[in-house]
């Protein structure tokens, strides 16, 4: 008799404990929210005129602005309680400046004309880590965010001139093909638009409508090949210039949830 009572007693509190654990496990369920998104969207460049003008005025270039193609990106978040997320997110952007164009050079000891072709190609991967604030919580949503983190920017720069100057010190070629790392920052805020009323729990998530403007600090020497193609020295050609340093972008993107 004591055997069984002891058996039942154990049997007891092992239910006990099973069921706490099952819903001490369905709470932390309820309480971390884990998706990943996937997004295009089209930015749209701040400008650069410190680059600019040198590249106006030295190069005697007739662009203005910097071509931003589609980007593409994704990332994740995940809300532990409340109406904060953390996540970590990153995008493929790629620019071009392409530029054609005569140049009269008139000075004392030389008079003549160069035909001049740029090509400039800048593929930028920033990998930000975020937090936002969602008002609420709910079907239809909008949130505001910040992050911080790090943009790997890769340069290329191609210049041809074809020249009537003998001799001429601008002969073209590669002036700059290099890899940097540089801090990059972001704002943004959207509006995700779920599928379904339980859209946290479902596998297709939310169609999100977001605008960001992102910003980095890539002073880079892009002039240190091609100063030596200036006779006499150009002092300007010593500073360093932010070829792209923010923009602003409108994306479309989808998310997918991971809550079953």
């Amino acid at each position: 008799m004591k055997f069984i009572l002891l058996t039942i007693l154990i049997y007891f509190s092992f239910t006990v404990v099973s069921n706490s654990d099952d819903a001490t496990k369905k709470e932390r369920k309820r309480n971390f929210k884990s998706l990943i998104f996937i997004s295009a969207g089209m930015p749209f460049s701040t400008g650069s005129p410190n680059f600019f003008s040198i590249y106006n005025n030295e190069f005697a270039g007739f662009k203005k602005d910097i071509k931003t193609e589609p980007a593409i990106g994704g990332g994740t978040k995940i809300r532990f309680e409340g109406n904060y997320r953390i996540g970590a997110q990153f995008r493929y952007i790629h620019s071009t400046l392409k530029d054609y164009y005569d140049q009269e050079v008139k000075t004392k000891d030389v008079t003549g004309y160069r035909n001049l072709g740029q090509s400039i190609s800048i593929s930028d991967i920033p990998i930000i880590g975020t937090i936002e604030y969602m008002p609420f919580i709910g079907q239809f949503r909008t949130y505001t965010g910040a992050g911080v983190g790090f943009l790997m920017r890769k340069i290329e720069w191609l210049e041809s001139v074809r020249t009537s100057i003998p001799l001429d010190y601008r002969v073209g070629g590669q002036h700059y093909n290099d890899t940097q790392i540089y801090p990059a920052f972001s704002i943004y805020t959207g509006v995700e638009l779920g599928f379904d009323k339980m859209n946290e729990l479902t596998f297709l998530g939310s169609l999100v409508i977001e605008a960001s403007y992102n910003y980095n600090a890539a002073q880079t020497d892009l002039f240190r090949t091609v100063k030596r193609q200036f006779v006499p020295e150009n002092a300007k050609l010593n500073e360093t210039v932010n070829i792209l340093p923010g923009y602003f972008m409108l994306s479309l993107g989808i998310t997918f949830n991971f809550n079953q």
